[in-house]
């Protein structure tokens, strides 16, 4: 069995989330300062979440049905391959290329081929910052792929967009952190999905691996 079909097959534990979540706290952080600086607007993010998957639904904060979303998305090659999207409402996605180019905030306003040049650019740099100290954690190159920015509609009943499902298929878990401004409203998310490879590391980094912890428990005989 693959270490892939292994990671599937079993659930993991509280602190195997827990180390999932702390990897994902530092990558956003960085990926908020560098989007922050990019746009000269002050965003920052709230606590990481780990959530299983395949997603059912979208939450309300991203819109309601119908609704247009922006998604980025970089493939992440290193032992395995990773993914990274982020999430933006139209018009959230909207007015940071306004702040990016410079130019008087229009919302709301149809989406521009400028607006996916600025979505790629700032794709690319915060998921590149997110990336940086969490290679220098699990010591491992990673080899972002080009961003892609393309966008979807919320379906009928806050059913997920069809792109992202496509996106998300393959993967078991998402780091969730959500990108909020200085008045504390939402204005986007951002994603990782970590392979069976970079979990594992990320398992032994913290000490929470198979080994370690069986290890513990025969220690204290549970």
């Amino acid at each position: 069995m693959s270490m892939a079909a292994q990671m599937q097959r079993r659930q993991l534990d509280e602190l195997q989330l827990d180390a999932l979540k702390e990897l994902g706290n530092v990558g956003a952080s960085h990926a908020s300062a560098a989007l922050s600086n990019l746009v000269s607007k002050d965003i920052v993010i709230d606590v990481a979440e780990c959530v299983p998957l395949p997603m059912k639904k979208m939450h309300s904060r991203f819109g309601k049905p119908g609704e247009v979303l922006a998604l980025i998305a970089i493939d992440v090659k290193a032992s395995g391959r990773s993914r990274m999207i982020i999430i933006f409402p139209k018009n959230v996605a909207t007015e940071l290329s306004d702040l990016m180019f410079q130019r008087p905030v229009q919302v709301p306003r149809k989406l521009t081929p400028e607006d996916k040049e600025a979505l790629v650019e700032m794709g690319d740099f915060c998921i590149r910052e997110y990336l940086n100290p969490i290679s220098r954690f699990l010591k491992v190159d990673q080899m972002p792929s080009p961003p892609i920015a393309t966008f979807d509609v919320i379906g009928n009943d806050m059913d997920i967009p069809q792109k992202f499902g496509i996106l998300t298929t393959g993967y078991d878990i998402k780091v969730d952190a959500n990108f909020v401004d200085q008045k504390g409203n939402f204005q986007g998310a951002i994603t990782y999905l970590p392979d069976a490879t970079t979990q594992s590391l990320t398992f032994q980094k913290f000490g929470v691996d198979d080994a370690a912890l069986n290890s513990t428990f025969n220690k204290f005989g549970v």
